[in-house]
């Protein structure tokens, strides 16, 4: 089963007012990510996010093009040999560095989600755990960086 196409989707969505927090280098006022899509000679299609980096164009370029090229014909279910094959050409090579290793996050996810698909499994399973409830916490990356009564009323909105 080979890649035959990788397309990375950079999206940014403006937070409302209400929501915006403070962060040590500013008040958020957007998000940014980028979808990743792989689809396979097989016809299955898989989908992740890589970070955006504040700079999700050209994390997505960096995909579309560069490291899309690394990948076209490799073998879907071979994600060491991907990992490889893209560090070997971008990381250790041309000094691509964060750029590179975002956008190669952005595919490996891609890659586990077609194994998931594959197989039928779900990613714990895959990566030999179970599936289980966890405690989990509604965090912001702001907290701490406001006066305490901004941070409570950030804290009563995420609730």
């Amino acid at each position: 089963m080979k890649i035959s196409d990788v397309s990375a989707f950079p999206i940014s969505f403006a937070i409302p007012e209400q929501h915006q927090v403070e962060l040590g280098i500013g008040k958020a006022i957007k998000r940014d990510a980028i979808l990743v899509r792989i689809e396979t000679t097989e016809g299955i299609t898989g989908w992740g996010e890589a970070h955006a980096a504040r700079a999700p164009t050209a994390i997505a370029e960096l995909i579309n093009s560069t490291l899309q090229q690394l990948v076209l014909g490799m073998c879907a279910r071979d994600i060491d040999a991907i990992w490889n094959t893209v560090y070997r050409m971008q990381l250790a090579n041309h000094g691509a560095g964060a750029a590179a290793a975002i956008g190669l996050s952005g595919i490996d996810m891609v890659l586990w989600d077609i194994r998931g698909k594959l197989e039928g499994k779900p990613l714990c399973a895959l990566l030999g755990s179970s599936s289980r409830r966890i405690p989990a916490y509604a965090g912001g990356v702001a907290f701490g960086y406001q006066d305490l009564p901004e941070l409570l009323n950030e804290i009563d909105l995420a609730l």
